[in-house]
């Protein structure tokens, strides 16, 4: 079916297909110190003065409580 020839071929193109695929360079310590003092950060902030309000606060308040939860999701909690 296949010659020594062609399938030493076929064999040589894939080997050297995956050896241009698997490398990788990853950065020296270096490059990345000089990258961390040369970047600016992205921080958007909006200084636009509302109508109403400047700021808006919203604060969740959660119960934790395990006992209380269990006696209100059964019903038996009387003095809820």
């Amino acid at each position: 079916m296949f010659t020594k020839q062609s399938l030493f071929a076929f064999v040589s193109c894939l080997a050297l297909a995956a050896a241009e695929t698997s490398t990788e360079q990853y950065p020296t310590a270096a490059e990345i110190a000089a990258s961390q003092a040369s970047v600016l950060p992205y921080s958007p902030v909006s200084n636009v003065k509302g109508l109403a309000f400047d700021r808006f606060v919203d604060i969740w308040i959660e119960n934790t409580v395990s006992d209380h939860l269990s006696e209100k999701a059964t019903g038996s909690g009387a003095n809820m």
